[in-house]
């Protein structure tokens, strides 16, 4: 799969609809449950075998965001 659409498909099945776009990936926005959300986004990784990860800092955290960037191959 291409990771392009991995992207796509990762975010349809997380189903937030607050993200923007970035270079290389995305970031999820305003989530109240930020770990568990994580959780979440690390097993529909895992899960679906996808060439992403996720990236969380506390910037990122004190307005409930993380990203989700392509890992290149």
């Amino acid at each position: 799969m291409e990771t392009g659409s991995q992207l796509k498909s990762f975010l349809h099945l997380l189903g937030r609809d607050k993200y923007k776009i970035i270079k290389g990936g995305a970031e999820i926005r305003g989530i109240s449950n930020l770990e568990g959300t994580i959780k979440e986004a690390n097993t529909i990784i895992d899960k679906n075998g996808f060439d992403l990860k996720i990236v969380n800092n506390a910037s990122m955290a004190s307005y409930g965001a993380f990203e989700v960037r392509e890992v290149a191959v």
